[in-house]
Formats: structure tokens, C-alpha cells, sequence
């Protein structure tokens, strides 16, 4: 597993920003940050260089991995292509640790009678995807409380520790294709580690990213959210309140060098639709006192590149909410060097940067492209 550091805004840029060991090929949007009067001087997440599977891969079909499902105990990867832990979608099982699962193609509609695609859940501790292609077709159906990559969900407390998705396509497929797709979140680990590079998550209906614990997330192309044809409560990245583990617990999460762009709607109900938020921390157990409470400590939210045109509430987040607020906190955590085109936060009368009940926590230098100048946020 990629080892946790703090990065601080500083270069040389090379090292920092992904640009060295990012697959070859043509970058997503290569244009997306023409003609602003700034733009962050390092390379830039589908941008600059391209982010998802490695182009000298193979992928291969889930269906000729072997038979499992949850309760297999001999630890491996398994194809269960009839569970019923989602919808009608097949599921690839990590089962036990450090298992790999590289170059496979979740999108083939070789699971329930060849209609559905495939989830991934892992059951166990530092487990990695890579050089995966998922994507939700328009026969399958995930219910709405489940997720395309998560820990097992409905089977009691569960604790894990280590998931890695690196150099990925996850499409949520949400949108005209398949308009009443509306499961919770893209991807959820409410255990403890989510590392998270090189990867193009795009047409989410809700969220993104819900992460509960220790995660290094960076060099990610963060691309479409809100999708869902009734809106949503959408992030592309935020904490969630480990509901499958502990409700409390101390975190440091480390996000970095990722780019989000939300496209403007322009036709039909698209344009009535709102996104929550780009990215946020927020420390919100929901159990009762100091034991349960949530702790958001030196968490780094620095040299991110945020293009947000369709109508958002909040660009970056941070601060203290959940029913046991009073106990929950947020502290020494750093929001620097960011850059964001804010069209449609101004749109919808949204804030740019939101702080509110933080400690020690350092907001610097972050920039409006359009303009060049210095963002304040607010409290």
C-alpha cells in the first residue's frame, strides 16, 4: 500500500503532483484550463496527463474468476454473478488480505443471466483494485443504500483496515443513459486506509467518495456528481460516519492534487439539479458523547483544481456537524493552494470556501482562475 505523507504546498512540483508515474495517452480534458487568468503552476490530474487504466492493459471478464460470495472462508477473489447484495448487480469478493485485483472489466454483463454488471466489496484488510474498468449498465439496479467499491454492507460490525484503488475507470453511469440510477455514493470505506490514484470517477448520482479513518487520496480526476433525475445531497469527496465500524474514532485525511470538475447543465431537468459540494471534511459522528465523537486532526485539503460551472452549494468544506456536534471536532487541518473556478457556486448564491468550528486549522492562498484573486473563506 501507498505509504501516508503530508504534502504541503511547495516544490518542486515533479515530485509532488503525479505527473511522473501517470499512464501514458492523452489526458481527458487537456483544454479545460485555457483561458483563465491563473491556473496552478503543476500539473494538473486529466489535464496535464491522463489518469485511469494503463494503456498496455488486457482486461479480463469477471465471470471466469472462481465462485464465492461472502461467507467463502478460503481467503482469494471470487465472482458471486447472482448476489444479492445489491440490486441485481454481480460482485467481485476480496476475501481475506492483500489480495490484488488487476486489469478486469466490471462492466461486462456477464452476471444475473447476463444483464447486470459488477460492484466490488473487500473483506479484509489491504486489499487493492487496480487497472479496473467499472461502469453501472443501464439493466443494472443498486440499491440505494449500496455502492460500486465498499466493506460488506447488512452483515454487522465489520472492521478492516487498507483498501487501494489506483489507475481505474468507475462510471456511475448516471444521467440520460440510465436516469433513475440512485445508489448512495461511488465509493464508500468506512474502515480505516483508503488510498485512492490515478483514478476517473465520473457520472455519479450522489456522492463520490465517503471515507471514514486514515486516507490518502491524490492525482484523481474527479468528473460529473449529481446526477441522480431527482437531485441530490452530492460530494465528491466527504467524511462519512463509519457506520459499519465505530460512529467515533480520530481522522487524518490527506487530499491532494486531484481535480473536480462539475460540468453546467443545459438541458431538461439537468438544469434544476445542485450539487452539495467539490470536496469537504466534516466531522459528524452521530452517537452520543465523548466516546463517539469524531476527531478531524492535521488534515491536508491543498493543491487541488476544482472547475465547478454547474450549480454547486459549497467548493471546499470543512467543520463540525452530525447530531453529536457539541463533542465533535475538527483541528490543525490545512486548505491551501487550491484552485477553483467558482461559475457555479456564484450561480447558485453558494459559498466557495466554508469553515466553520475548526482549530488551528491554516487557510491560505487559494485562488479564483477567473481572476487571479485570493479566495477568503467563510465562517
Amino acid at each position: 500500500m501507498t505509504s501516508f505523507k503530508m504534502l504541503t504546498p511547495g516544490g518542486p512540483w515533479a515530485a509532488l503532483d503525479g505527473s511522473i508515474n501517470a499512464p501514458t495517452g492523452t489526458p481527458q480534458y487537456p483544454t479545460l484550463l485555457n483561458g483563465y487568468a491563473a491556473r496552478p503552476p503543476w500539473k494538473v490530474a486529466g489535464v496535464d496527463y491522463r489518469v485511469g487504466i494503463k494503456t498496455d492493459v488486457t482486461l479480463l471478464d469477471p465471470a471466469t474468476l472462481p465462485s464465492g460470495s461472502y461467507g467463502t472462508s478460503t481467503p482469494g477473489i471470487y465472482a458471486e454473478s447472482t448476489s444479492t447484495e445489491s440490486g441485481n448487480a454481480g460482485v467481485v469478493w476480496l476475501i481475506g488480505d492483500n489480495n490484488v485485483l488487476n486489469g478486469y472489466d466490471l462492466s461486462l454483463v456477464t452476471a444475473h443471466s447476463n444483464t447486470a454488471s459488477w460492484i466490488i466489496i473487500s473483506k479484509g484488510n489491504n486489499n487493492t483494485i487496480t487497472n479496473c474498468n467499472l461502469k453501472v449498465n443501464a439493466a443494472t439496479s443498486i440499491d440505494p443504500n449500496r455502492y460500486m467499491i465498499c466493506s460488506p454492507i447488512g452483515h454487522g460490525a465489520q472492521s478492516f483496515s487498507g483498501l487501494t484503488i489506483t489507475n481505474c475507470v468507475i462510471d456511475g453511469n448516471a444521467g440520460s443513459e440510465h436516469a433513475s440510477v440512485n445508489y448512495a455514493a461511488t465509493v464508500v470505506w468506512d474502515q480505516n486506509r483508503l488510498v485512492c490514484e490515478y483514478n476517473w470517477f465520473k457520472n455519479s448520482p450522489n456522492d463520490i467518495i465517503d471515507f471514514f479513518g486514515d486516507c490518502l487520496i491524490q492525482w484523481n480526476l474527479f468528473d460529473t456528481e449529481a446526477l441522480h433525475n431527482t437531485g441530490s445531497d452530492a460530494d465528491g469527496i466527504q467524511t462519512d460516519n463509519g457506520t459499519q465500524s465505530s460512529e467515533g474514532g480520530t481522522m487524518t485525511p490527506l487530499v491532494n492534487f486531484n481535480t473536480f470538475y462539475q460540468p453546467a447543465y443545459v438541458t431538461g431537468n439537468d438544469s434544476t439539479r445542485v450539487a452539495q459540494s467539490g470536496f469537504g471534511f466534516q466531522s459528524q459522528s452521530n452517537g452520543s458523547g465523548t466516546v463517539d465523537a469524531s476527531h478531524i486532526v492535521n488534515g491536508t485539503l491543498n493543491n487541488n483544481t476544482l472547475v465547478i460551472l454547474g450549480k454547486t452549494n459549497v467548493g471546499l468544506g470543512l467543520g463540525v456537524g452530525g447530531s453529536d456536534s457539541a463533542n465533535n471536532t475538527v483541528s490543525g487541518t490545512s486548505i491551501q493552494n487550491n484552485y477553483l473556478d467558482i461559475t457555479g457556486i456564484t450561480a447558485q448564491g453558494g459559498v466557495s470556501i466554508l469553515v466553520n468550528n475548526d482549530t488551528g486549522s491554516i487557510i491560505a492562498n487559494n485562488i479564483n482562475m477567473s481572476d487571479g484573486s485570493t479566495i477568503a473563506p467563510e465562517h
